[in-house]
Formats: C-alpha cells, structure tokens, sequence
C-alpha cells in the first residue's frame, strides 16, 4: 500500500495546554480545563457509599457505549453499525490509548470519574457532529479528573489531564509543563513585559491589552487576522471557526479533511482499514495492529520482543528490541 495516515486523533485524548512562549504555534491538540462538576466535590453527584472514582483499567469498557453511538451517527468510524463498533472498538483502545492513562492513575495524578462518563454520553447524544472533533474535548474532557494543584507537573498528550479542575497546563518548548490556574475573559495576563501568575486557557488567548480574549468557537464569527479559534478549528473563508471534516472512505482526504476510524488517507484518498484477523500485506493495512504473516494481529505489551515499532502498542521498539513501556514522561508520583 502506499503511504499512509491516520487523519483523525488517535490518542482519544487532546492536550490542555499551550507553548508557554506567546510566538510559539499551539500543538495540535486542545482542551479546555476541567471544571468542577458533579461528583468532584465529596459526596457531591453520587449516590450514598458510591465513589466518583472507577478503576481506571475499565476506561475501555466504560467508554464503548458512550463513544459507539456518536461514532455510527457522525460518521467518525468505517463500521456498519453501533454492535459493529462495539466489537471493533476494545481493541484498539486497551492496546493503545488505556495503558497511557494507567500510569498516571497509578501515580495518583488523575481518576476515571463516573460523573464525567456521564456528562460526557449525555453530551454526545445530541451534540452537533461538526462541534465535537476530539474525543475528550467540551463536556467530554471531564472523563478523567486530574489531581495535579497550580504549579504541579503535567506533559503532552494523556499528561495533560492530571490538572485539576480549574487549571490548564503550559508548555514549554520541551513539551513538559506546569498546571495553572485558568483566568477568564478580561483578566490581567501579562503586567508589562512579564506574565501574571495565571493562564488564559486553552480557550483564550492574552491579547495585545494584555487582557484574556476568549477563543470563538467552532460555527462562531472569527477573523483570519484576529484572535485565532479554539482547536481544531480553523477561520474560514466565510470567516466561521470550522472543524475539519469526517470523510467516508473513497473520498478526498488531506488536513481539512480526515479520515474515520478504521481508514486511513492514502495519496489522498480515505481507503478502509482491516481488523485484527484480516488479510494484510503489510502493516499500513491494519487499524490498531500490525501485520504478521499476511494476517493482522494484536499489537504488543510492553517489553515484548520486536522488530519494529508498528508492532508495539506504544508505538516504540527500543533498541534493545522490546516494546518500550507508557511510562510518563514529564510527571512523577503524586505529592
């Protein structure tokens, strides 16, 4: 096959933050902070001897029948039907997307939040399919709960989630980052030529008065001179923040216009993705899995013997070849 890429976010997970330096381009992901809601507060949205708190190895399980529906209705996975989902999806996500959260709930730094599965299914259930582009994003970014204060630790990708509600992470070039306290629209950013204690948020940005400007929103008035919109979207020509677009298999396929689950953007056309037990050639044919003996198979754990990083869930062969680990990066321990 040739050359080929996965168009949507894979990661199921968007990052929080932004290049603490204000010329720096923003990484490709976005969230906003999570905000306190139900269940965040003790014994706040539970029921009597119920924990908000669910083991974070069943984010899989849980995630299956909040994501599946909105999958099928918006056209964001190659499958036929919602049961068709729910088949293909575990999968993919316990070999590549759960073992990057555990670390992190192991350490203490975040929780799988029940309350936020929650918010987040009734999100999706009518939500715009134009308006929700990355997975854990809105309402949805609440399904894992960062326990990381202001002036904590936090990273790229899944790291960014260990910051408490009411904070955001700031990266710094090297892509490691501090949680800090979200300020609003209208609040001071920078005094002179110096930053406040404080950040404007992924859904903000500190303007040339050196106030907070809130970010438009997708489907919002913007313009392509002016105050950029929340990621993913883009100012258009028509002068509206747009969300790139899910297109079918068969399609046109370039940046603007990604390509579902289980496809992939192949010299500029979205083609279908096998699962694991179909026929391959070689790896770029598998979704979630490589290709071994002209089969597709399971990706591998940690420390298993490879040849190749297409073989391992991390998506690292180490040189010593193993499967490289999920082990954070840029945040230790809790406390």
């Amino acid at each position: 096959m040739s050359f080929v890429t996965r168009a949507l976010p894979l990661v199921l997970t968007l990052t929080a933050g932004a290049v603490a330096c204000p010329e720096a381009p923003r990484p490709p992901l976005d969230a906003p902070p999570r905000d306190a809601g139900p269940g965040d507060g003790e014994g706040e949205g539970e029921d009597e001897g119920e924990s908000d708190a669910l083991p974070a190895t069943s984010y899989c399980e849980e995630l299956v029948d909040v994501f599946c529906p909105f999958y099928v209705r918006c056209g964001r996975m190659n499958v036929a039907d919602v049961e068709a989902c729910r088949a293909a999806f575990p999968a993919s996500c316990e070999a590549k997307f759960e073992p990057r959260f555990v670390p992190l709930a192991e350490r203490g730094l975040l929780s799988l939040s029940r309350a936020g599965l929650q918010g987040c299914a009734a999100h999706l259930q009518d939500v715009a399919c134009d308006e929700h582009f990355f997975e854990l994003q809105g309402p949805c970014a609440g399904v894992w709960q960062g326990h990381v204060p202001a002036g904590g630790a936090c990273g790229l990708d899944v790291e960014t989630f260990v910051c408490a509600p009411g904070t955001a992470c700031t990266l710094d070039l090297s892509f490691c980052g501090t949680c800090e306290t979200v300020m609003p629209a209208g609040a001071r950013c920078r005094d002179g030529s110096a930053d406040v204690d404080g950040a404007c948020g992924p859904g903000g940005v500190c303007g040339d008065d050196d106030v907070c400007v809130a970010r438009p929103r997708t489907n919002e008035a913007c313009d392509p001179d002016g105050v950029p919109c929340v990621l993913p979207a883009r100012c258009g020509d028509d002068g509206v923040c747009r969300e790139p677009a899910v297109v079918g298999v068969g399609e046109a396929c370039d940046v603007s216009r990604r390509c579902p689950y289980f496809a992939a953007c192949a010299s500029g056309t979205c083609v279908a993705l096998e699962g694991i037990g179909a026929a391959c050639v070689d790896d770029s044919d598998c979704e979630a899995s490589f290709c071994a003996g002209g089969t597709c198979v399971a990706l591998l754990p940690a420390d298993a013997p490879c040849t190749r990083a297409a073989q391992c869930g991390s998506g690292r062969c180490d040189d010593d070849g193993a499967c490289a680990d999920f082990a954070p990066r840029c945040v230790g321990d809790s406390g």
